[in-house]
């Protein structure tokens, strides 16, 4: 056979057409017969049905054809073909076989009334969703009245139709009732948006197509962060390709999710995309939003550039433009993206006005000195600092309407350090962190109760993430004077937060981009840091000590209040006799796994190392190792890397270790294995515990215990104050919130013993006694003060401690005297923000033998006294409580950074004048 006519209306796609050597010609016959043995139907149907229409009597083509149709597990269309054999070519017994392997297919018959039905109630489902946008018409564009009207041109379209299945679950459309020999239909296809690359529909066929290929792009890409990235489908087509864009982009473990967008001009085709299966969970999802109607383009350029202060880039789904600025979506996103970097750059402009770089310690020295004599704001309407949300999203939830915020405030004309009146504060913040948002909001709230006007930045829902204009212009609209950003420097987002501002880095978690050399370097003359400061930030990383102020925890007093009622359904659900709330349900094993995968990119002695350090962990919590500090766990780190050579144990490389996995993985152990012994006592003692947190319902053997998540608030401090007895275990300090948040509510909690626990107190009080006046009086021997105990009675009471649990407090105290090296006492009186403000503090849950526990039968035995002798349990409690009142609060906290940055500026200010 010669080569087929040219008028065959297609040819080969091009992966075939490449397998064939063709290049500007039609298949032969033979070249055909070969396609067919690749058993690739999307290759070989296109251009064998196009033979077919030229040549409607080749029974072996029409067998391929059937046999091929009967692949994609379409049985009525290949026992159609199979039918149209000849009585010889059908006798075959190759013919048999084909005709007895299609009919035991499934139907593939998507019947006319189920098409029907099930399109009725998708678009119920889309005219349901809420109308909560003041700017945008209902769904963006088309009214659900239009659609209802296109319902009926709709169904008259669909009812000259067949709707086929295949057996991967994609759909074929061909024209009504059983096509004759080879006949070619007109071919409308109103629902494709296929790219140029995709082969057209196949002879016969009004859609069949391999829009695998489509779907399988439907995904977000490897290299681009999955929490800042929307997808957007430019038209609904394939059927399916809604539903793979919701399941392609699953919550993210910190509870964010992606947006899905999706833009179709052609009523029919939208109504042919929810025909197919039920849509109505992702139709109602408020992370789709929908532009429909012939002016969706429009709609979507608007609605985009309204949220210039959100990220908006991400993956499209869809056709190619044919040229550039051609009508797509993405060419849409490509010019709002255009216009967005432009506003940023505007922005960037205006904010550098506000705080010129000549500004100086000592000019805003001045101006923290002017707020301190400012008479207190009265009471205002809050209004967060961030920009308002774009009209079609939630805005951001109200603050308590305490005291004013920025943007409550006249705006300053000229720079701001210039400024009178109350300070200015605003605080970035994240929601998708369990804590961090509601410190920052409570610190706000502390702030505002003091007198000072306070706000906070943050995402308006969980499918948004902010944009580099939003920190911009929420500068420009609060004119901050100081900036608290917790866990991050001011030299971790670049050219967002001024240069020229005072900017407080709240310390709350060892996060590894901290702990390098680059992050102490970028530290400025208007840096300071708060909270936990690491020694290693500044003996090995450069951080400077001057600006640094340590400090535990705070917690918000009227959100965890004992006095407080609690609401007699949620006390009667969350009582118990132990409960633990945490979050850090990943197993031990999970966690290295993670870490594995993670550096699968990194150098090849990467997997070298992390086993070498899993190990060192395991091995020494099965020797009964119980310092877990942070300098312990790098000096156990170091050990475990120090056979891979000079090469691999440097000190960033230790540092980079220690944090991502010998840290977190000692945190995990202590959590799982002290879980683990509070629901053994449990179930041995017929005592209820009660394991709060998320993703435990997950665990492999806690699962059981798991009571779900607390909202940060009533039932958190509901679930404090009724239970027997909360259980706390990590390897740093036990000062941490949730365990001032229980004392604060009327419970009881119990800590994890480990050597961080005696040395909190212990450093307390040597950081005391090194203030002890006349200390000096004494004379050092070979560089080191010896005072009596007698005279330290802080360091008395931790060495009675310490005789009770049976631990040491070398080389502090030895020999009834405090050792008190010259250089220590020195740093002391030098920066005396190191030195523990109050005693008391460190001694928050009391009596340590009394109130943590090193095994299972230590914890048992406080368990037993928490849960049968109630009076001593509220005793306790008490006491941790007002303990706790004294200063471990956030208005105390407040008071105190506050001072602290502005004693700081004048101190630099003074320092600069004498050099």
């Amino acid at each position: 056979m010669s080569a087929l006519p040219r008028t065959i209306p297609h040819d080969p796609p091009p992966a075939a057409r490449a397998r064939l050597g063709l290049a500007d010609r039609a298949p032969t016959r033979a070249e055909l017969l070969s396609l067919a043995r690749s058993r690739r139907p999307f290759e070989f149907l296109p251009p064998g049905l196009a033979a077919l229409a030229a040549a409607p009597t080749d029974d072996a083509l029409r067998l391929l054809a059937a046999a091929h149709l009967a692949m994609l597990g379409l049985r009525t269309a290949a026992l159609e073909h199979l039918a149209l054999l000849s009585p010889r070519a059908a006798a075959e017994p190759g013919a048999q076989a084909i005709r007895s392997s299609a009919s035991a297919l499934p139907p593939d018959l998507l019947p006319p009334e189920q098409r029907l039905e099930t399109c009725r109630t998708n678009l119920a489902a889309l005219t349901s969703r809420p109308n909560s946008e003041a700017r945008w018409p209902a769904l963006h564009g088309l009214e659900p009245g239009a659609l209802r009207g296109a319902f009926d041109a709709w169904r008259e379209r669909a009812s000259a139709q067949r709707w086929f299945l295949t057996r991967s679950g994609l759909v074929a459309i061909s024209a009504q009732g059983p096509a004759p020999a080879g006949a070619v239909t007109s071919a409308h296809n109103a629902t494709s948006t296929a790219p140029a690359a995709e082969p057209a529909d196949m002879p016969g066929w009004a859609r069949l197509r391999n829009d695998a290929l489509t779907l399988s792009r439907v995904a977000i890409p490897a290299d681009v962060p999955r929490q800042a990235q929307t997808v957007y489908l430019d038209g609904l087509t394939p059927p399916g390709v809604l539903r793979r864009a919701m399941q392609a982009t699953p919550k993210n473990p910190d509870g964010s999710q992606s947006r899905v967008v999706a833009v179709v001009a052609d009523p029919l085709a939208l109504l042919d995309a929810l025909c197919v299966e039920p849509l109505g969970r992702e139709l109602t999802d408020p992370r789709l939003t929908l532009f429909l109607g012939p002016e969706a383009l429009g709609h979507l350029a608007a609605w985009l550039d309204s949220r210039a202060r959100y990220i908006i880039g991400g993956a499209v789904v869809g056709p190619e433009p044919s040229a550039p600025g051609s009508g797509t979506v993405a060419a849409v996103l490509a010019e709002a993206l255009r216009k967005q970097a432009l506003r940023t750059l505007a922005a960037r402009a205006r904010v550098a006005a506000l705080y010129p770089p000549s500004a100086t310690p000592a000019q805003w020295a001045a101006r923290f000195a002017r707020a301190a004599d400012a008479p207190p704001q009265p009471h205002a309407a809050p209004a967060h600092p961030a920009p308002a949300a774009a009209p079609s999203e939630p805005t951001n939830a109200a603050a308590p309407a305490d005291q004013a915020q920025p943007a409550d405030l006249p705006q300053p004309d000229g720079p701001v350090h210039e400024q009178g009146g109350p300070l200015r504060v605003l605080i970035p913040t994240c929601r998708f962190s369990t804590y961090i948002r509601h410190a920052s909001d409570d610190l706000a709230s502390a702030l505002r109760s003091l007198g000072h006007a306070a706000g906070t930045l943050v995402e308006p829902d969980d499918h948004t993430r902010l944009s580099p204009l939003a920190y911009l212009e929420a500068v420009e609209q609060a004119r901050p004077d100081m900036i608290v950003l917790i866990n991050y420097t001011r030299a971790s987002m670049p050219s967002l937060m001024p240069d020229a501002v005072p900017f407080v880095c709240w310390l709350q978690d060892a996060m590894p981009h901290l702990f390098t050399p680059e992050a102490g370097a970028a530290q400025g003359e208007l840096d300071f840091a708060v909270g936990y400061c690491f020694p290693e930030l500044f003996a090995r990383f450069g951080w400077p000590i001057q600006r640094a102020m340590a400090s535990v925890l705070a917690v918000c007093p009227r959100k965890f209040d004992a006095r407080a009622p609690h609401p007699p359904e949620l006390a009667a659900r969350l009582a118990c006799d132990v409960a633990m709330v945490t979050h850090q349900s990943e197993t031990p094993e999970a966690l290295v796994q993670r870490v594995t995968e993670e550096s699968a990119q990194g150098p090849r002695q990467a997997g070298d190392a992390i086993a070498r350090v899993r190990d060192a962990v395991h091995g020494a919590f099965a020797a009964g190792h119980t310092d877990w500090s942070g300098e312990a766990i790098d000096a156990l780190t170091a050990r475990a890397l120090a056979p891979m050579g000079p090469a691999v144990a440097t000190p960033e490389t230790i540092a980079r270790v220690a944090h991502t996995l010998a840290r977190p993985l000692a945190d995990r152990i202590l959590r799982h294995q002290s879980a683990a012994w509070a629901a053994s006592i449990a179930k041995r003692r017929g005592w209820s515990f009660c394991l709060h947190g998320r993703g435990w319902d997950r665990h492999p053997i806690l699962a059981p215990y798991a009571r779900g998540e607390l909202p940060h608030g009533d039932a958190l401090r509901t679930s404090y104050a009724v239970a027997k007895a909360h259980l706390h275990a990590a390897p740093g300090t036990y000062l941490h919130q949730r365990v001032i948040e229980c004392a604060l509510s009327g419970g009881l909690p119990l800590v994890r013993a480990t050597a961080a626990c005696l040395r909190e107190v212990l450093d307390h009080a040597v950081y005391a006694a090194a203030l002890t006046p006349g200390l000096e009086r004494l004379g050092a021997r070979d560089g080191v003060y010896e005072l009596p105990l007698i005279d330290s009675p802080h360091c008395a009471a931790v060495v009675a401690q310490a005789q009770r649990l049976g631990l040491s407090t070398a080389p502090w105290v030895t020999d009834g005297l405090v050792r008190l090296p010259e250089g220590f006492v020195r740093r002391c009186k030098a920066h005396p923000a190191w030195v523990a403000r109050q005693h008391h503090e460190a001694w928050l849950i009391g009596d340590l033998a009394q109130s943590t526990f090193a095994s299972e039968a230590q914890l048992e035995t406080l368990l037993e006294a928490a849960v049968t002798r109630p009076q001593r349990r509220a005793a306790m409690s008490a006491a941790m409580a007002a303990r706790a009142h004294r200063s471990l609060t956030m208005p105390s906290l407040a008071g105190r950074v506050v001072r602290f940055v502005g004693q700081s500026l004048d101190t630099g200010a003074a320092a600069t004048q004498a050099g």
